[in-house]
């Protein structure tokens, strides 16, 4: 038996001992001493005086409590019996989207959110990370290691234990308890076809029948098709989304096991696919209820077993009622400035014109971000448009092109500033159908980018004999890769939203019906920071990329295409609807 001295172990504990004598370490069988060393150094440096017994991380220990042998951190957070899987008492951290994989993983390391989730497990006492694991979904935590101590100590160490415990794992034993512990209300019986509904549930997923002869819906699960009595039918997948069709106040509770809620709103549900359902809508008052309200499904898991569709407000309304227009400012019926808590929402309507710009909307703009950008109250503003046509579509050029060949900067009489230049705080672009020409310069201006899926985005100035003077030369290679870049300003054709995702030009790509909500979603993330850190972020990393000498640059050159013959046959032969004759003059 090898005799190790303590400040060797304790250099191999530190990662400090040099390799040759690790290796040694390693080749010498294991025996005793070198153990009673080892729990000897770890117990020095622990924040508790319970015995350790063995060491199951560097942070986790089995410690002897009085007559138990549980699991304690470092710190001293105790975990309970050591045959009880600790994770399940750990704080979670679990990353099984994009954007929170995306942060410890890139490219291809990155696993797919679909069928793999990370969790991290953290110590409620001291906020240690314990563990890392990688697992599919839905996968139980796993119980690494579930040592035999008494056979150790026993036939090893031969200093058997005082007490002996049985040798099983109680982890099943003790979560079967949670049900009756954590909700003692009654939950529907899971039998037929309301067992797949409920499983259904389990994952997240609302979904009701649908006949497959006449299309019907229904939520109460039935063989037959109350329409048509057809028998042909499938789950299918709902939205989540409804409107207040109906409630009832309960003063006194028709349950005693409810009593503590009351007063209470049942409360009926008419969703988008047509089917009623009786339910409960969370974080909301009675008196806040109305008929009509866009509510959208949340989940409550109320047992291990049995997870209860529930409703909420839906964002839109919740915002709806905490949004304030801003009358203050001058500003024409074609752009709306309104504030929701400290979030700004400015809103380009003109969809009779597909949103293109006037000199008076941009100044307008303008004025706008100005407030946002001065009142300290808000610190991050959502720039749209109406409609689910186009986001923006440029400047009207029936006015723009007369106003652009006769000299006007339309706005821009700083040739080294841009729209936003001096704005720094955040702006999120919600992109909704065509993004073209002006409509991109600003984006290429904002900090953020959500797009619906119907949305696209090009630089047709081109096409037109005209070129797109309000900074894309400058900014749109800094953001996309340099042949995406110029494959945009030199074809004029435009690229879909996905695609825009793709080359890194926006961060989301969703459904229009969840394009604001997932604006907003971010806004509430950015607004969760200190502002001042936000923003002083957002200026270094702006004022960091020197585009003012570009936009010289830019502005210089454009007035050579702005006052030429091509200048005048594009814009002719687009009100014409013709194809334009171009002379390069």
């Amino acid at each position: 038996m090898a005799d190790f001295l303590k400040e060797d172990i304790e250099m191999l504990i530190d990662g400090v001992l040099p390799w040759p004598a690790v290796q040694e370490m390693m080749r010498d069988a294991k025996d005793t001493d070198r153990f009673d060393k080892y729990v000897e150094i770890l117990q020095s440096r622990v924040d508790f005086s319970e015995p350790i017994l063995l060491p199951l991380t560097p942070s986790l220990f089995i410690v002897a409590k009085n007559k138990d042998r549980v699991v304690k951190c470092r710190c001293g957070h105790d975990f309970g019996d050591y045959r009880i899987n600790w994770k399940v008492s750990a704080l979670i951290y679990v990353r099984d989207t994009k954007e929170s994989i995306g942060e410890v993983f890139k490219g291809r390391e990155m696993p797919d959110p679909e069928w793999c989730q990370i969790r991290e497990y953290i110590c409620p006492g001291c906020g240690t990370q314990l563990e890392v694991e990688a697992v599919p979904r839905g996968c139980p935590p796993d119980f690494d290691f579930l040592p035999d101590l008494d056979t150790f100590y026993d036939e090893w160490l031969n200093r058997p234990l005082r007490k002996r415990f049985e040798y099983r794992d109680k982890t099943l034993d003790e979560v079967s308890q949670w049900e009756e512990r954590t909700y003692n209300k009654p939950i529907p019986v899971l039998e037929g076809f309301t067992k797949q509904f409920y499983r259904f549930c389990r994952k997240g997923e609302l979904r009701f029948q649908r006949c497959k002869e006449c299309g019907t819906w229904r939520h109460v699960p039935r063989e037959m098709c109350p329409e048509c009595g057809s028998f042909k039918w499938r789950w299918e997948r709902s939205s989540g989304r409804g409107t207040v069709f109906s409630w009832t106040v309960a003063e006194r509770a028709l349950h005693p096991q409810f009593a503590d809620d009351t007063p209470y709103a049942p409360t009926v549900v008419e969703m988008e696919e047509g089917v009623r359902i009786l339910t409960e809508i969370v974080d909301c008052e009675p008196d806040e209820l109305e008929i009509g309200t866009p509510v959208e499904v949340v989940f409550d898991e109320v047992t291990n077993k049995v997870t209860l569709p529930k409703f909420r407000l839906s964002r839109s309304a919740i915002r709806r009622a905490r949004t304030v227009p801003v009358e203050s400012l001058e500003l024409p019926p074609t752009i709306h400035y309104d504030k929701s808590d400290r979030v700004a929402i400015i809103t380009i309507d003109r969809p009779d014109a597909m949103n293109a710009l006037t000199k008076d909307m941009l100044g307008a703009l303008d004025r706008a971000f100005a407030d946002f950008n001065d009142d300290d109250r808000l610190w991050v503003a959502i720039l749209t448009g109406t409609g689910d046509r186009a986001f923006c579509t440029g400047m009207d050029l029936k006015e723009a092109i007369p106003l652009l060949t006769n000299g006007d900067q339309l706005g821009y009489e700083d040739p080294t500033k841009r729209q936003f230049s001096e704005v720094y705080k955040q702006i999120i672009a919600a992109i909704n159908g065509h993004c073209i020409a002006g409509g991109l310069e600003m984006v290429a201006g904002t900090d953020l980018r959500v797009a619906a899926e119907n949305a696209t985005f090009g630089l047709g100035e081109v096409r037109w004999g005209l070129v797109p003077a309000g900074g894309s030369h400058i900014r749109i290679p800094r953001q996309i890769p340099w042949v995406i870049a110029i494959e945009l300003l030199l074809t004029g054709e435009p690229i879909s939203a996905q695609r825009a995702y793709e080359v890194g030009l926006v961060n989301r790509v969703v459904p229009s019906s969840e394009l604001m909500s997932t604006a907003f979603d971010l806004a509430d993330k950015i607004c969760k920071n200190g502002p001042l850190a936000v923003r002083t972020s957002k200026e270094i990393a702006v004022r960091a990329l020197g585009v003012e000498p570009g936009f010289v640059l830019e502005k210089t050159l454009a007035k050579k295409v702005f006052s030429s013959e091509d200048a005048k046959e594009g814009p002719r032969a687009f009100a014409e609807k013709r194809k334009p004759d171009f002379k390069g003059e």
